[in-house]
């Protein structure tokens, strides 16, 4: 995964240029609970690939958690996958703060 991520951005910085990149992690799902130790395996070793590569880790993962640490459902639409309003309102917000902090909002 990590010479996978690299070569990613190393081609997305081909063909961009030194444009300002991030990488929005993994989210947890109502669907999927099983594969929650993958998921945090892997957005953590991409936070660090990220880092490395001089892109930006959004963690979208965390906000998305209840008290239990599982998927807190009232983000997620009724198939327990995909977000409803409210996550892509959580989504959103990640996202508009860091474009606000590299000044490109």
């Amino acid at each position: 995964m990590r010479d996978a991520f690299g070569a990613f951005v190393n081609q997305a910085h081909h063909w961009a240029g030194r444009v300002p990149m991030a990488y929005l992690s993994i989210k947890p799902n109502l669907a999927r609970r099983r594969q929650l130790p993958q998921i945090r395996a892997a957005n953590a070793l991409i936070r660090v690939c990220a880092q490395e590569r001089g892109v930006d880790f959004l963690d979208v993962h965390a906000p998305m958690l209840g008290a239990d640490g599982e998927a807190d459902p009232r983000w997620f639409d009724v198939d327990g996958l995909h977000l409803n309003a409210e996550g892509y309102a959580l989504w959103t917000g990640v996202v508009r703060d860091w474009l606000a902090r590299r000044g490109l909002l």
